[in-house]
C-alpha cells in the first residue's frame, strides 16, 4: 500500500475521499482551486499543496476528483513534468474519450493511469458502502487496489481505459431514468382534479405503491437482460403491442391534467418504432435493437 497520497479536488466527494485516506493513516496532501476548503483537513493533519506541481510531487499515488474533464485537463497541464513516475487514479465523471485523452497525456509524461467511477454519494463513501468501477491496465490497477479499496468495493472492468466511464454513464442513465419515472408518477398523482397538491400524501403513494411496484419491475430487468444475451425476444408477458395503448393513455392523461408528457415520450417513440418494424409481438427487450441515434 502507498501510505501517502495526493488528492486533487475538494468538492463534496473530494473532501470525503481525502478524509478516508487521512483517517486510515495516509500522509495526505490535498490541492484545491479554492484552498479555504482544505481548512478542516489541514487541522486534522493533511498538507495543503499551494501549487499543482507540489501536489503531484508529494506522492506517487494521485487521486483526482474534480468537477469535469475540462477542470482536470486545465489543472494537470499546469505541471506536466511532475507526472513522471506517478500513478493517477482519475475519478472525475466524463466520457470514454475524456478518459482516453487523459490517459494518453499522463502516459506521455512517464506516468501511469487508470480511470474510475464512484457509484455512490459522499455519505456512502464515508461509510464504506459505495462501490467503484475502474478500467485501465490490470497491472496498474492491481498495484493500487489495496489503496483504492478503502473508498469502497472496487471492480476492475477492462484494460481499455474508457470502459469505466462508459459503464459509469450507463449506470447513471439507469438512475436518472428511475428518477424521471418517479417525478412523472408523482406529478400525475398530485394532479388529481379537485384536490389541492398539499392534500396528496406523496410519501404514502411512494412507500406503499410505487416502491413495491418498481421493486418487482427491477427484478424483471434481469429477465430482459437474459433475453438480450440470448438474442431471443419472444414475449413472456410484456408484448410491445400490448404496452402501446397504456403508454398512449399515460400521455393523454398527462396532457389532460396539465403535466408534461415529455418524460414518457422517448420510450413511447421506441415502442411505436419497434411495432412499426414488425416486432410488436416481441417482449420489450426488443427495444434495445431500435435505440439507434439515426432513428431517434
Amino acid at each position: 500500500m502507498a501510505k501517502s497520497i495526493s488528492v486533487f479536488g475538494l468538492g463534496a466527494m473530494g473532501l470525503v475521499l481525502a478524509e478516508v485516506f487521512l483517517k486510515k493513516g495516509y500522509k495526505t496532501t490535498v490541492w484545491n482551486r479554492s484552498p479555504e476548503k482544505a481548512k478542516d483537513l489541514v487541522a486534522n493533519g493533511a498538507h495543503l499543496a499551494t501549487t499543482v506541481a507540489e501536489g503531484l510531487e508529494a506522492s506517487d499515488l494521485i487521486v483526482v476528483c474534480l468537477l469535469n474533464h475540462e477542470a482536470v485537463n486545465t489543472t494537470i497541464k499546469q505541471a506536466l513534468p511532475s507526472l513522471k513516475g506517478r500513478t493517477v487514479v482519475n475519478l472525475t465523471n466524463g466520457t470514454s474519450d475524456h478518459a482516453r485523452e487523459m490517459s494518453a497525456l499522463v502516459i506521455a509524461q512517464g506516468g501511469r493511469y487508470i480511470h474510475g467511477g464512484i457509484m455512490g454519494v459522499p455519505p456512502m463513501v464515508a461509510a464504506g458502502v459505495a462501490f467503484l468501477i475502474y478500467s485501465g491496465p490490470l497491472e496498474v490497477y492491481q498495484s493500487v487496489e489495496q489503496d483504492i479499496a478503502l473508498l469502497g468495493t472496487p471492480r476492475h472492468l477492462d484494460a481499455e481505459v474508457g470502459t469505466a466511464s462508459l459503464y459509469d454513464l450507463a449506470l447513471l442513465s439507469g438512475m436518472y431514468g428511475l428518477f424521471t419515472g418517479f417525478i412523472h408518477a408523482v406529478s400525475l398523482v398530485r394532479s388529481q382534479p379537485g384536490k389541492d397538491k398539499k392534500d396528496i400524501n406523496v410519501s404514502e403513494f411512494v412507500n406503499t405503491l410505487l416502491v413495491p411496484w418498481l421493486s418487482h419491475m427491477n427484478e424483471y430487468t434481469k429477465i430482459l437482460a437474459d433475453q438480450i444475451d440470448a438474442d431471443d425476444y419472444s414475449s413472456k408477458s410484456a408484448r410491445i403491442v400490448m404496452q402501446i395503448p397504456a403508454i398512449d393513455n399515460i400521455v393523454q392523461q398527462s396532457k389532460a391534467n396539465g403535466i408534461s408528457p415529455e418524460p414518457i415520450a422517448a420510450i413511447q417513440k421506441l415502442f411505436i418504432l419497434a411495432n412499426d418494424r414488425g416486432f410488436g409481438n416481441d417482449d420489450l427487450s426488443q427495444l434495445v435493437n431500435h435505440n439507434d441515434a439515426k432513428e431517434n
